[in-house]
């Protein structure tokens, strides 16, 4: 297939506003018409909202049914564009827009066409805010010279289309009236894309034009396309994990939050505790979903804090991106090409930022950028993020999935086990990825070892002893994590500072405490909290609840429960031993005063939700000697 190169004819049209309407365009009559008759009007005014509402609306209205640009006309999107314009504050444009696309949703606005609303809105914002862009930055049209030019390069493309247009194509191949304006060269490659499929030239705007976004499917849900390559200028970190399994609808959840919701949607905080494959996700991620974001994925870690550090990185995105030559490397410093590559990131082009390992808010705010095209994935283990994020709580493996991942690596070892003994082994491991990832190496290194075996080992010796690397094992890691789940975990508690920070000292309470809970199973937030005396410091027992949510040590349960997975808990049991006989009073004293709470109201439902771990406390009570508890526990019921 021949490329065609339009650079030559979008440079030009690009600097200058296009506002002459054509109809009726077919194949190459109308095009010929369309260029005798093209006049060179000014861009809009930077400040001209109509105009450019205009501008934009007309541009990516192309090929749109008159139902979807009746939407975009509706006074309450048009208002709700012309309020977050003016006050640069796209919360409201999601909150008065998502009002309108419920309400197109709910009476079927759209009914009959495989358009939908949230996504007709991303690509149209994309399209406002790119000629907003181009209104701030654009200089004066240099009308001669640029016509004499584009002539020439109309002709040579217009013999192209001659050539690639079949024989006998008539103006049915394309059909309804078609505007030219503002970027006109955004409509010459919808053109050629229409006509004939044409390839725009490596010399266009930003390289290739990525893909088409996918419509949704019947259930509101966005495709899982296959793995493939990043888009080029990106920085990519890491490869893909060959053996990574499952995890659909979390990929479909960033997708549509980051692809399909309206641009300026906040950061997507990807959270959970060490080993669950926060980072795998957002890799997997990348490479299904990347393809989509014509400015690339760029990568950075914030792991290690440091401004140099973390600058280094960005300085390498920038690089990979193209914003300076070779020569210029050498002579730019570290702050000028920070500086750089913080422009690009705050321009309209759509592109995809991962900060992995962030945990702090103030840290995430020192990088990613403030408006633009871009969208920002943030991995972190924290799930303590305040209001305005977008939070993704990545669970554990779903049991299925768990034994799938076994699969991975048993089956090319040969190793055809019976589920029954695989799900065994994921329960003991919790489905934490990082358990099975160890697990399965060590059974696909180690086939004379039955499975029966090594749960027999997991049980004896205890799940953390077991899963440490050994010399000569095959365990790989794909993102260069630690592969030590014990390591994973004190790294987390390693966070708190006790001898210095009182909400610190509560959380180890706290922590030590919930390991006398049952491992595993949810429990409320009340009987966590209920663990601390506040004393005249009200907030500290929800403040050590939350530095524990903070360093991925508990997890969100739904429904104001909390759950500690049981080897985080195998871990701070024996990390914390010092601590646990202060620890089992205090769980019995919340057991106690949260029990009593609830018998006053008459209502057994609540404890239901934690009967469990009522009865398991009150069970450890009773193997004490003496009982201390046990009496007052039953009583309290």
């Amino acid at each position: 297939m021949p490329w065609l190169e339009l650079s030559a004819i979008t440079g030009p049209l690009a600097k200058m506003g296009v506002d002459k309407a054509f109809t009726s365009l077919s194949r190459s009559e109308a095009v010929i018409k369309a260029r005798r008759r093209l006049g060179l009007p000014a861009e809009p005014q930077a400040g001209d909202f109509e105009a450019i509402y205009r501008h934009a609306l007309v541009d990516w209205g192309m090929f749109k049914p008159e139902a979807v640009l009746d939407f975009f006309r509706d006074e309450r999107i048009y208002q709700a564009f012309r309020r977050a314009w003016h006050e640069n504050n796209p919360q409201i444009l999601q909150t008065e827009a998502g009002e309108v696309v419920r309400w197109a949703e709910e009476f079927g606005a759209f009914r009959g066409l495989e358009y939908d609303p949230r996504r007709e809105i991303a690509a149209f914002t994309a399209a406002f805010d790119l000629i907003v862009d181009y209104t701030r930055t654009a200089a004066e049209a240099r009308h001669d010279g640029d016509m004499s030019r584009l002539e020439g390069k109309m002709d040579e493309m217009l013999a192209m289309v001659r050539q690639r247009t079949p024989a006998g194509a008539g103006p049915a191949a394309i059909g309804g009236d078609v505007i030219f304006s503002g970027q006109f060269h955004n409509v010459i490659i919808n053109l050629l894309s229409q006509l004939s499929h044409t390839t725009q030239g490596a010399g266009g705007f930003g390289g290739p034009t990525p893909p088409p976004l996918p419509p949704l499917d019947e259930d509101g849900r966005p495709p899982l396309p296959d793995p493939g390559s990043l888009p080029p200028r990106s920085r990519p970190v890491y490869g893909r994990n060959p053996l990574f399994t499952g995890r659909e609808d979390e990929l479909r959840d960033l997708a549509r939050r980051l692809l399909y919701d309206p641009a300026g949607t906040p950061a997507v905080i990807s959270t959970g505790i060490g080993g669950i494959g926060k980072t795998q996700l957002a890799v997997e991620f990348a490479y299904r979903f990347g393809r989509f974001f014509a400015g690339g994925v760029q990568w950075v870690s914030l792991a290690d804090g440091d401004p140099a550090v973390v600058g280094a990185e960005v300085a390498d995105c920038g690089a990979l991106m193209g914003l300076w030559s070779p020569g210029e490397d050498v002579a730019l410093g570290l702050a000028e090409k920070v500086a750089r590559t913080a422009q690009a990131w705050r321009g309209a082009e759509p592109r995809l930022l991962i900060f992995d390992n962030c945990e702090e808010p103030a840290l995430l705010a020192r990088w990613r950028p403030a408006g633009g095209g871009a969208r920002v994935l943030v991995t972190s283990r924290s799930d303590d993020w305040p209001a305005g994020f977008a939070a993704l709580a990545v669970p554990t493996l779903p049991r299925a999935q768990s034994v799938a991942l076994l699969r991975e690596y048993l089956t090319p070892a040969g190793r055809a086990e019976p589920p029954a003994a695989l799900d065994e082994v994921a329960a003991e491991l919790g489905d934490l990825p990082l358990a099975l990832t160890l697990a399965g190496s060590y059974l696909a290194d180690s086939p004379s070892i039955r499975v029966a075996r090594y749960l027999d080992d997991l049980r004896r010796v205890g799940p953390l002893d077991h899963l440490r690397p050994r010399d000569g094992a095959t365990a790989y890691s794909w993102t260069t994590h630690d592969l030590d789940v014990a390591r994973t975990f004190q790294i987390s508690l390693e966070g708190l500072a006790p001898a210095t920070r009182p909400p610190d000292a509560a959380a180890r309470l706290v922590l030590a405490g919930a390991t006398c809970l049952v491992p595993g199973e949810p429990f409320p937030w009340a009987l966590a909290a209920g663990m601390v005396e506040a004393g005249d410091d009200a907030p500290l027992p929800d403040a050590a609840v939350r530095r524990l949510l903070a360093l991925g040590l508990l997890e969100r349960a739904g429904g104001g429960r909390l759950r500690l997975h049981r080897l985080v808990a195998a871990f701070a049991a024996r990390a914390l031993a010092g601590d646990l006989d202060a620890a089992r009073a205090a769980v019995e004293g919340a057991v106690i005063s949260l029990a009593r709470q609830q018998d006053v109201r008459r209502d057994p439902r609540p404890i239901r939700e934690w009967m469990i771990h009522f009865r398991h406390v009150t069970d450890s009570a009773m193997e004490a000697t003496p009982p201390p508890r046990c009496a007052a526990i039953w009583a309290a019921t």
